[in-house]
């Protein structure tokens, strides 16, 4: 671990890397299951009707605009390397979930999901106005980065997560 605030290339990688190729390995290999789960779900056509919002840099995963009414779905894929149920609660990062809570308002019809993949199952959380109000938040200390990190989060109760499949 590194003793200043930067992380050494040679650092990241033993520490940090693994992490973040898993998510995007994720991204690509869960991807159409989590898009063909929410064309169901809210009776909509992602791949066709929808415009697609993907940057390597971007906050939240994939942000879908539809092409005539401007209504945004955004879905956030969280990897986790545990079951489910080895929880109570799991966390989700309070910058996604303002800039998601950030949207509904923007737009009625606007919907958001933080979606989560543990070992064992593929589940969601929908994002609502009022979910402020059926959370906690609480700074956590991380160290995946190979220093120690202050970082705000909200923490969702396994019981408010809605399966999408088992792995």
């Amino acid at each position: 671990m590194t003793t200043n605030n930067k992380i050494s290339n040679e650092e990241f990688k033993t520490n940090c890397k693994p992490y973040a190729e898993m998510g995007k390995m994720n991204e690509i290999l869960y991807k159409d299951t989590i898009i063909d789960y929410f064309n169901h779900l809210l009776n909509i056509n992602l791949n066709t009707d929808y415009k697609i919002k993907k940057s390597r840099y971007a906050v939240i995963d994939w942000t879908f605009t539809h092409l005539i009414t401007n209504q945004t779905i955004s879905i956030e894929l969280k990897s986790r390397s545990i079951k489910k149920e080895e929880y109570p609660e799991t966390i989700y990062g309070t910058n996604k979930f303002i800039k998601q809570v950030k949207q509904l308002y923007e737009n009625t019809e606007n919907r958001a999901f933080a979606v989560f993949l543990y070992t064992d199952e593929l589940c969601y959380y929908e994002i609502k106005k009022d979910s402020i109000a059926e959370l906690t938040f609480k700074d956590c200390l991380n160290t995946l980065r190979g220093k120690f990190e202050k970082n705000n989060y909200a923490h969702i109760p396994i019981t408010k997560l809605i399966n999408i499949s088992y792995i």
